[in-house]
């Protein structure tokens, strides 16, 4: 069973922050921003704890695999507000251009069993915490169970050396997404030092006739994107031009444009819809591993969780009274709500790194609220035990 051990001696906050600062060269717009870290102590798990996690992730990625055909099959009405630009989804999966996604996963309180409840595919985060923070924190020798995401991401870019790549983020540079940035920027110039690499967001490229994506002057042909691909509608005919550009592959998208199928939590529900379509195998898997989802009304609401199809960090999710919160009903999901194990006064979030192919990596998240949105709320690092 996983288990805390304190962290000794762990840098204070301000002491993380001036690392960062100096390593690379900006300032954080308040003093505190690690406070969201747990510096009193970290997450042990054992190998074979590890070992089972690989093991249901690859199971349970198989399932969104096939899931997500009949999901393409819907595209027309689900992603309706792309317009024409719904016509260029892949039928199948562009695997190849996809490099990295994070699981949402609780342990279920009674069974112990492993309950993935979201898929981050569009733009997963915390890659701060399992790639700088950790060696910040924990001992020298400390066996993390993301070492293999840091080598994945080095190696995925190794095909688009001597391109052009473009980090693509939110409208502003933020701390954490400007830290971010910085982070990825620094992963990928370890692997392609000669490559010019550009943080921007997307009020700075231009579009040159419909044929150069430009950035200050610099053109881009690899664009690696954290910008939630529905951000991209606040200016529908820029969206339009540059999904055209992805689609005549004259730049290549970085998580795909397929990705926001991925990370639609709607798929979950079509899961369930499709359950007679997959083997009786997928359909145990299904049943274990997956929380019922529905996309209608549920008439018991206390057994479900209305969530939105596209929230993040624990946005507009609903415990009760789902027809007075809800302004559309199309935009939410309800999923059967999963009563996760007590870890110490505390629910357990694993985070669980891949790319549809192979795991990656883990990062937890523990708070008092089931929804994981209080002040209470704290990162915790991760390490296999030795």
């Amino acid at each position: 069973m996983f288990r805390y051990e304190p962290l000794l001696e762990a840098p204070s906050i301000q002491e993380i922050q001036a690392f960062f600062e100096k390593k690379y060269q900006m300032q954080f717009s308040q003093n505190n921003y690690f406070s969201y870290l747990d510096r009193e102590e970290f997450l042990v798990i054992s190998e074979n704890e590890w070992n089972h996690i690989i093991e249901t992730t690859q199971k349970v990625n198989q399932i969104f695999v096939k899931a997500y055909h009949y999901a393409w099959q819907e595209r027309k009405k689900l992603y309706e507000a792309f317009g024409p630009c719904t016509d260029w989804f892949q039928e199948s999966y562009p695997f190849h251009e996809h490099a990295i996604a994070r699981y949402d996963v609780l342990i279920e309180k009674d069974s112990h069993t492993l309950k993935f409840i979201e898929n981050n595919a569009n733009t997963p985060w915390m890659i701060t915490d399992v790639y700088m923070v950790s060696k910040l924190l924990l001992e020298a020798g400390s066996k993390s169970p993301s070492e293999a995401l840091i080598r994945h991401l080095k190696n995925f870019f190794k095909p688009y050396n001597n391109k052009r790549i473009g980090i693509l983020l939110p409208q502003s540079f933020e701390d954490e997404d400007y830290l971010v940035g910085l982070d990825y920027l620094d992963l990928i110039s370890q692997a392609l030092p000669n490559t010019t690499i550009i943080l921007w967001d997307l009020y700075d490229t231009h579009i040159v006739e419909d044929e150069t994506l430009t950035i200050k002057g610099e053109k881009i042909e690899v664009v690696f994107n954290f910008c939630p691909l529905e951000f991209f509608l606040t200016d529908r005919e820029y969206a339009l031009s540059f999904f055209r550009m992805v689609h005549e592959k004259k730049i290549t998208l970085v998580n795909p444009f397929e990705s926001i199928i991925m990370q639609d939590k709607e798929l979950f529900a079509i899961v369930y819809e499709h359950f007679n379509d997959f083997s009786f195998s997928d359909q145990a898997i299904i049943k274990e591993h997956l929380p019922f989802t529905t996309r209608k009304l549920p008439a018991v609401e206390t057994d479900y969780l209305a969530k939105i199809r596209f929230g993040r960090v624990s946005q507009n999710i609903f415990l009760e009274h789902f027809e007075s919160n809800i302004d559309n009903i199309k935009d939410y999901i309800f999923q059967e709500k999963i009563i996760s194990q007590d870890f110490w006064d505390h629910f357990l979030v694993l985070g669980v790194y891949h790319d549809f192919h192979h795991v990656l990596g883990l990062v937890a998240r523990k708070s008092r609220s089931l929804l994981l949105n209080d002040d209470t709320a704290k990162v915790v690092i991760v390490t296999l035990n030795p």
